[in-house]
């Protein structure tokens, strides 16, 4: 059995914090279309509606950015001598020999958190890695 030399647990602030303005975009959206209906509806929207459906969204909004997190926490990247693994929900396994090209990337979310991700071969990346070599 080979020996670990290196693993990376990805950032867990960076994917909280994607996921929570996922969230709330999506959010403001849904409530807005479903108040755009009930204009369209002649609808009456009272305070206790209204806040009924904002606690619900928010509700939905805190049990995803929950999940996000627990499947982040649960997920790592191990670095062999002769290859490297994902494991996650299932163990991916990419040898050394078969990478031919490597990337950073870095999206909005990753610039705010000081995070990236690293493209190996175009099929294995590497996500919310701190601390990587690149501009």
């Amino acid at each position: 059995m080979e020996n670990l030399q290196y693993s990376i647990n990805p950032s867990i602030k960076a994917a909280a914090f994607s996921q929570i303005f996922q969230m709330v975009f999506l959010s403001g959206i849904f409530y807005a279309g479903i108040m755009i209906n009930f204009s369209i509806l002649d609808f009456q929207v009272v305070l206790w509606q209204n806040l009924l459906a904002i606690a619900f969204l928010a509700l939905l909004s805190a049990i995803q950015i929950f999940s996000a997190i627990s499947k982040t926490r649960n997920y790592h990247y191990d670095f062999y001598p002769g290859r490297i693994e994902y494991c996650g929900k299932r163990i991916v396994s990419l040898p050394y020999s078969e990478i031919q090209s490597s990337k950073i990337n870095r999206s909005f979310f990753d610039l705010i958190s000081g995070t990236g991700t690293i493209s190996l071969t175009g099929k294995f990346k590497i996500k919310n890695v701190k601390n990587y070599q690149g501009k």
